[in-house]
């Protein structure tokens, strides 16, 4: 199990850093935000000192565990304005 776990975590780290490239104070989206990979996306980018971190999650127990994990938001992707919520809580951004 140790194997899976730092692997989980590697590929999380690996997500951030080399694909998405996350700076310091930058917003981040991370979807499926309470399952394992994005727990530790979730921890992961508030230790690279994202700005605001934003979990997507279908349940509402889920977006509580994503809140719980360190997430700053959270949004319900199955609802269909939840485009229009991440552009609220990145001032237009997306």
């Amino acid at each position: 199990i140790k194997a899976v776990l730092f692997a989980t975590e590697r590929f999380a780290q690996l997500a951030l850093q080399v694909t998405a490239k996350l700076c310091r104070d930058e917003t981040v989206l991370i979807q499926g935000a309470a399952g394992g990979l994005g727990g530790y996306a979730i921890q992961i980018a508030r230790s690279l000192g994202a700005g605001v971190i934003i979990g997507a999650a279908s349940t509402a127990s889920k977006r509580e565990a994503a809140l719980a994990t360190g997430a700053d938001h959270t949004v319900d992707y199955t609802k269909p304005d939840w485009g229009e919520q991440i552009r609220d809580l990145t001032n237009g951004r997306g």
